[in-house]
Formats: structure tokens, sequence, C-alpha cells
């Protein structure tokens, strides 16, 4: 949703023309209907370039005021539905007069929302404020080439933000498989005796392949018009976006809760329950597609549909309810109340900080920096959100002064999500405390453990035989002793030793098992797993309060990852008792698909950092936090429970009707 309230006209301007969304010609792309750009020969010809090489589409339409519907928002997504607008296609729409602009690209589409907020802020803003109408649409332009650049030469497992999706954006198969989709939609239409002008860039005016795949009667699904190489564009964006919905409607119902109880958000849990089964699901299958085991063409294509089926399925579950999620939080109704409910909310949480953060300082002197540093770099983010939250606040209080009264509900909803991250992030750092407490214990276990059956392999051995059980043995008892010396000599990382020490045993516990009765393997099995069930609960909480703290980074291998992780995890906690040694097997896997999210959550982040545009620490911060950056800084909103944005009980779609227009993008007064 973006603010699109108290616009305002210059002194002394003409009346303005209010404009409805219109139905633009075939090969259309430039609708100057406030008469303001002139010659738009140059513009015409950066917009056919774009849609060359890069195979997506800009719209730019000049108004003087928005009409029919008056909100930005709703006018970019009707003018989307009006035009059959698809995966590979954007619009700026600026009313001149009311100084509004929107800046939007396809939800379902390789541009991703934190690109677009930077496109927005960094190039097209700066052009808006000093009224160069042409220069903010080439500007859009330019910002558009260099997102979907990046994008595919990141494609492999970047961080959201920075549009690096796993499994790549091949633009150039994406676009045709939008031209695919796009076709059949044109062919409904007409059916129906309707039109709209095409969003075809040149090449699919030669016959793309995407459209090329169903002539004649459409195909009772678009997903059977695309290969394979489309369906992983299709589906690698749908993940982190649905992924990101489920995130936030998460927060948003605890906020709910906290104001009107357990009862009163009750139905609300449950269709977040659903949606969490149906993108468990669909990042299981994506699991499988990214192991070193071959899959069929008919599989791919059978997987890849599915995850796009369940992240749809899991966008269903939150927008059914976001209606009655709406009328339950009306924040608008005590703007003054909501307001100062956010206030103190920020102050709590800074107390609440400042006497964190010395706690957790502490543990330098018994933990390695590697282990406590993660820690300490959540809290200075946490730090930063907190900042933008009492910025937000008071903006909140400027809007309420003059009236703007949803403007300032609004700044509330991002005051409340800056402030719930703040809280998330220091009950993960003080739960992590006492993790590295209780992994230090669990490792001397281990090391107890390994010592035991070092001793079992030396008295096999010396009644002869078992000849392989010697260097095995000789690992371990080395490891042991390593780890050992380190103890002793000062701060450590439990969490790296317990693994080193998993890698050192593997040969000696392969050997012993196939020398003891089944009695003796459920034994050793259940001893194992105590240990290795507390090293997989830290690991996997550790990497799950990274990402949540940085969603906005973290890209879709990570996050498949992580969600393969918490699969596993809770496998093996559901067999502890009854099969200890399949329950080991899933710990194990759980401490392997953590430490792959961990390590690749860390990379993305990193490339956010570094990456170009990052901007200052606060914007920054926002958008590594995924908050709501409309609110925020000016822009769009993501979604969630409250509204807006890319999914949650607040709206958005997944590759429905506009391919996903009008609740995401940036924008807002200039």
């Amino acid at each position: 949703m973006l603010a699109a309230v108290g616009a305002s006209t210059a002194l002394g301007a003409a009346p303005a023309l209010a404009q409805a969304p219109m139905d633009v010609s075939p090969g259309q792309r430039v609708v100057d209907e406030a008469g303001v750009l002139g010659s738009t020969q140059t513009l015409d010809s950066s917009i056919d370039r774009l849609a060359e090489d890069q195979h997506l589409t800009l719209y730019v339409i000049t108004v003087d005021e928005f009409t029919d519907p008056s909100g930005a928002d709703a006018w970019v997504s009707r003018f989307s539905e009006l035009n059959d607008l698809g995966a590979t296609d954007a619009v700026l729409v600026i009313a001149t007069q009311a100084r509004q602009a929107k800046f939007e690209a396809s939800s379902s589409g390789p541009i991703t929302q934190e690109q677009q907020q930077r496109i927005y802020q960094d190039r097209i803003f700066p052009k808006l404020r000093d009224t160069d109408w042409t220069g903010a649409a080439e500007a859009a332009v330019d910002g558009m080439r260099e997102a979907a650049q990046s994008s595919r030469a990141s494609s492999g497992g970047g961080g959201g933000s920075q549009g690096l999706i796993s499994g790549g954006w091949l633009l150039a198969a994406g676009g045709a498989g939008a031209v695919g989709v796009w076709a059949w939609r044109r062919r409904r239409r007409r059916a129906n005796g309707t039109s709209a002008g095409t969003p075809g860039t040149p090449s699919q005016a030669a016959g793309a392949p995407g459209a090329a795949r169903v002539p004649g009667a459409a195909p009772a699904d678009p997903l059977d018009a695309m290969d394979l190489a489309q369906l992983r564009a299709e589906a690698g964006p749908l993940l982190v976006a649905a992924d990101d919905a489920v995130a936030r409607s998460a927060e948003e119902l605890e906020f709910a809760r906290a104001q009107y109880g357990d009862e009163a958000v009750r139905p609300f849990e449950t269709a977040l329950a659903q949606a969490r089964e149906s993108l468990t699901r669909s990042f299981q299958l994506q699991q499988q597609l990214d192991d070193d085991i071959p899959d069929t063409e008919q599989q791919q294509r059978s997987w890849l549909t599915e995850i796009i089926r369940g992240c749809r399925a899991a966008q269903a579950s939150l927008t059914a309810k976001q209606e009655g999620f709406a009328r339950l939080r009306r924040l608008e109704d005590s703007p003054a109340e909501a307001i100062s409910a956010a206030g103190s909310g920020v102050e709590q949480e800074r107390a609440r900080l400042e006497r964190t953060r010395p706690r957790i300082r502490e543990l330098t002197g018994r933990f390695a920096v590697g282990a406590v540093e993660p820690i300490l770099d959540s809290l200075d983010e946490a730090e930063r959100r907190l900042e933008l939250a009492a910025e937000t606040v008071g903006q909140a209080r400027t809007h309420l002064e003059a009236g703007e009264v949803s403007a300032a509900a609004l700044a509330v909803r991002g005051a409340e999500e800056a402030t719930g991250q703040v809280r998330s992030v220091i009950a993960a750092a003080e739960r992590s405390a006492g993790e590295l407490e209780q992994a230090r214990a669990s490792l001397e276990e281990a090391l107890e453990q390994a010592e035991a059956d070092v001793a079992e392999a030396q008295a096999l051995l010396g009644r002869g035989g078992y000849a392989d059980l010697s260097g095995a043995a000789a690992r371990v008892r080395q490891a042991v002793s390593a780890i050992r010396a380190e103890l002793a000599a000062g701060p450590v990382d439990p969490q790296a030793q317990a693994r080193r020490l998993r890698e050192a045993r593997v040969q000696l516990d392969e050997g012993l098992a196939s020398v003891r009765d089944a009695h003796a393997r459920d034994r050793s099995a259940r001893q194992t797993l105590a240990h290795t069930l507390i090293s997989a609960q830290t690991a996997v909480a550790a990497a799950t309060d990274y990402v949540a703290a940085r969603r906005g980074g973290v890209g879709q291998q990570a996050r498949t990852a992580l969600h393969e992780a918490q699969r596993h995890l809770a496998e093996a906690q559901r067999l502890r008792d009854a099969e200890p040694t399949a329950a080991l097997t899933e710990a194990n896997q759980a401490l392997l698909r953590a430490q792959q999210a961990q390590s690749g959550a860390d990379a993305d982040v990193r490339s956010f950092r570094t990456g170009p545009g990052a901007g200052g620490s606060n914007r920054n911060s926002a958008l590594l936090g995924g908050l709501l950056l409309g609110t925020l800084l000016g822009g769009g909103n993501h979604g969630g429970f409250g509204g807006g944005g890319s999914g949650g009980f607040g709206g958005g779609s997944f590759g429905g009707g506009g391919g996903g227009f009008g609740s995401g993008g940036a924008g807002g007064n200039f």
C-alpha cells in the first residue's frame, strides 16, 4: 500500500484533469495524458532496448491526478487488469499535479520488491522531486536493466534484496514463459468479446517460444505452456515471496494476539498453519530438485508445478482471511492510542536492548568470537531498526496532527513491525546465550562417549580381527585430544567442535555398528542422539533467528536449506523414543541443512551489505529486515496480515490477475 494521502497541487496551477486507467493501444508504451513529456522518441527507444535486451516491458503513464480509482495502488492494479500485464511487465505512473507516483513490477517477475524499492528511492524519486518527468522514466528503465543484469549474473543463491534468486533468473526463458501465460489470457478475453492492449515485447511479436507452445485452444493451466527453465523462473521468486508472506503474517498475528487475546486470533492461526503446511511441502520439493540425485524431466516438471501451486495455496490461505484481519485490527479507529502504544513499545525494547547487550558481550570471555559475533551483529541490527521505529512513531504523530489518519495507521504498522523484529532479536540473543552453555555441556558428554567407543574398539582389536577399526579409533582419539586441549586453553566454539568430533567418528561408528548386536546399536544410538539433538536444535534455532532478522537479504537456497533443517529436526523429535537410529539420521540431516542455511544466509547478507545502492545504515537495515518500507522510507509495502504488499493476509498476488500488480512496488508523494 502506497501513501497516497494529502496530495498537494502547485499554487496557481490549472485545474487538474483526473484520469482513469486506460486500455493502451497495441505496441504503445508511453501514455502522456498530462502533456508533460514532450517528444517521447528517445524514451520509446530506451523502452524498446530494455525489451530486446532484458525481455522486460515498462509502461510509462502521466496523468494530472488519479481517479476511478483514486489511489495509486488501485489505479495500477486496474491498469494491469485492463492491459493483461504479466510477469515481465512494469508500470511507472506519475500524477504530476497531485505530486504522487508509483513504480511497480510484477510480484511474480524477475525484479524483486527490494529492487523496486531501490529503483524508486535511488533513481526515480530524485528526478520527480526536480519535476524531471522524462528523466524519471529513463531512470526507471536504467534501474530495471541493472536489476535484471544483477539477477541473471547472480543466479544460484543470492539474497532476496539483491534479486539473487537460486535457480536463476533466466530472463529470456522467463520472458517467453510470461508470453505463454499472456497469450492464454488474451485468447480467453477475446473469447469473452473483450480486448486489451498488447504488452508484448519485440521478441513476442516475432513469435516467442512461450506463445508458440500453445497454438489453438488454450491449455487447462498456463503452466502447461512453460518449459523447465520458465517453470524454474516462476517457482523461485514465489518461494521467497511466500516465505516472507508467512513470516510477516506470523508477526502480525502476534501483534493482534497481544491486543485482543488468543480467542480472537484463532481463525487466523488456522489459516497460517495451512499456509505453512503448503510452504513446507514446496521447500521439500525444491530440495529434491537441488540435491545431487538426477531427476527426470517429468519429475522436474511435476515438482516445479507443485511448488508453484503450493506457494499459491499458501497465499490463498492468508488472503482468504485478510478482510477479517483488517476488521480485527482497525488501527484507524483509535489512532492516538495506537501511536501511544507503539511509542511505549519502542521504549520498552530500548531498555531490554540496553540490558541484553552487556550480557552477550560477557560471553566472549568463555566462547570464541565466531560463536558470539553473530549474536552481537543481530543486536546491532536491532538497534538500527529501533531507531527506525522511533522515527516512524514520530511520522505517525505528524500524520495524525495533519488529519491524515490512514497514513498515521500505516506508520504505526511499520513501527510495530520494526519493534517486533527487535523483540524477536533480543529474545533470540537471550536464548542463544543459554544454548551456548548447553552446547558446551553437551560437548563434554559427546567427548566422554567418544572415549568409551574408542575403548570398545581397542578391546575388539586386542581380541584379534577388526583391523579396520584401528585407523578409525586413532582418528577419534586424536580429535578428542585436540578438542580437550582447546577447551582447556580458553574461549571455544562448542558447536564447531562438536561438528569436528562428529566428522572424526563417522568411520568408527560404522565399524562398531557392524559388530554390535541390535540392542547395543540401539543403546549407542540413544546416547549419540541425546547430544546430537541438542546440537541440531541449537543450529536450527540460530539459523532461523538469523534469517528471520535478515529476510530481505536472504535468497532461495538458504531458505530451502533452513526449511529442510526444520523439517528434519521435527522428524527427529518425533522418532526419538520409538526409533532412535532413524531419529539420529534425521538429526544429522537437520544439522547438515542448518549449517548450509547459515553459511548460505551469511553469504547472501554479505552480498547485500556490499552490493550497489545499499544506502545508509538505517535504510539498509530496513531493507535487510524486509520491513514495511512504504511506512519507514516512503515507499511501498510488503504485505502480511495487515494489508498491502507481496503476500500475507494483507493482499498481493502470486501470478493471478494482472501478474501481481497494485500492492507492491514503491512510490508515494514527492
